[in-house]
């Protein structure tokens, strides 16, 4: 995780600052996973939670059935 990922942590937990950290998710994966082809990453922002919802979907390569992994992502001090 490069560092203005880390900033989106700190950043108004709101759809647009989810959107950013979604790009940003796709973007490090295909940048330094090329096993790995991203269908969707969803991300949803948890204010009272202090995080997000981070729900990524990816084939790997030379295997047929998608995979699903579901993470909660928050600000650690």
């Amino acid at each position: 995780v490069c560092s203005s990922d880390l900033k989106l942590l700190f950043e108004l937990i709101d759809p647009i600052t989810a959107n950013a950290l979604a790009t940003e998710i796709k973007a490090l994966i295909s940048n330094f996973e090329p096993r790995v082809n991203v269908i969707n990453v969803f991300v949803t922002g948890h204010p009272d939670n202090n995080g997000y919802n981070v729900t990524i979907e990816f084939f790997v390569v030379n295997v047929n059935s998608a995979i699903t992994v579901s993470v909660f992502l928050e600000r650690v001090r």
